[in-house]
């Protein structure tokens, strides 16, 4: 097995992923935009087909661990960047592109967690108005005023601000 063919299979791995990611990110960008900007249709139209490509991702780690393997290396970040060192050519054309993967896995990572915290508001702003409009919970124990200027905390009863 030679540095040429290492080279070529990592190459061909590291597209591969970098595919899978930035395909990925767009579908979380435009289920994101959706959840921003409360647009149900959107949402329901980017959620036909939920599949993200992580199961592919993650395949085509796997395959990445046993070429390291095959070719004497440990499977960590250490041992990945010894493996470049070792088959990539003059243009460092696979260090390059293993910083390309690297950023777009960041990317990729904050992208999940935005959806998350959109996600978190969005059920929350759902459970507090469910509550206002049955009355059965009342949100961060709000007081309303009477005609007389007293507080008041009875049942059904909100701030004004939150009505």
């Amino acid at each position: 097995m030679s540095q040429q063919e290492c080279r070529d299979q990592l190459l061909d791995l590291m597209r591969a992923q970098n595919e899978c990611i930035v395909t990925a990110h767009s579908r979380l960008d435009e289920i994101g935009q959706a959840l921003s900007e409360n647009k149900i249709d959107s949402l329901q139209r980017s959620l036909v087909s939920p599949d993200l490509g992580f199961e592919q991702l993650q395949q085509l780690e796997h395959q990445r661990h046993a070429l390291l393997q095959r070719y004497g290396f440990e499977t960590d970040a250490a041992a990945q960047t010894a493996c470049i060192d070792w088959c990539d050519d003059a243009n460092r054309q696979l260090a390059s592109l293993n910083r390309d993967l690297v950023a777009n896995l960041q990317s990729l990572q904050r992208s999940i967690q935005l959806n998350n915290i959109l996600v978190g508001k969005g059920r929350d702003r759902i459970r507090r108005s469910i509550g206002i409009l049955t009355g059965q919970e009342r949100v961060n124990q709000c007081k309303t005023y009477s005609s007389s200027g007293k507080t008041e905390q009875g049942p059904g009863q909100r701030d004004i601000a939150i009505a």
